[in-house]
């Protein structure tokens, strides 16, 4: 996994101003996506006020077998991004406002909490289908307020069968 340090981006953005003054010309940066590893990145150049470009993967990809040799390593990647970023009609990756990120990671969290629920009921169930198997019977859902109650109120199946089904009745 990649993580950025400030002192890492500083010296990328210092290193991009230093290259711009020796060659007076305004650099264009291209970064290919990498899922969300890329979006640190990205953001702080902008930020920084360089333009910059996130292009697919595959094109760089395509283009990595025109070679004798293949060869794989950060400064022949790197110069296999630049030599694609000039020399074709490169499409690039629209970036998503800041809202609709934010939009994103939300209905992900959601859907990460939505499966976390499903997996403990599914466990209640399970536990419940050994140590109570008629207590399944008698609620369709397990996991409602009142099922619940019960569960929280009476530690053990005994407890259950024993308490008068008016004390029960009163709980809810």
């Amino acid at each position: 996994m990649l993580y950025y340090s400030f002192d890492s981006l500083n010296n990328a953005v210092l290193t991009i101003k230093k290259a711009e003054e020796s060659n007076s010309m305004k650099a264009r940066t291209f970064l290919e996506s990498t899922g969300i590893y890329h979006f640190p990145l990205f953001c702080y150049l902008k930020e920084s006020g360089f333009e910059v470009f996130v292009f697919n993967p595959l094109i760089t990809d395509s283009n990595k077998n025109s070679g004798i040799r293949k060869v794989k390593n950060d400064k022949t990647d790197s110069m296999r991004i630049a030599k694609t970023a000039y020399t074709h009609n490169l499409k690039v990756s629209l970036i998503p406002s800041d809202l609709v990120l934010n939009l994103r990671s939300l209905v992900r969290e959601y859907y990460h909490l939505v499966d976390t629920k499903t997996g403990y009921a599914n466990k209640l169930h399970k536990d419940l289908r050994l140590v109570f198997l008629s207590y399944c019977k008698v609620f369709f859902n397990l996991t409602g307020k009142t099922s619940i109650l019960i569960l929280t109120t009476y530690k053990t199946p005994n407890l259950i069968l024993a308490t008068p089904q008016s004390s029960t009745q009163r709980l809810l």
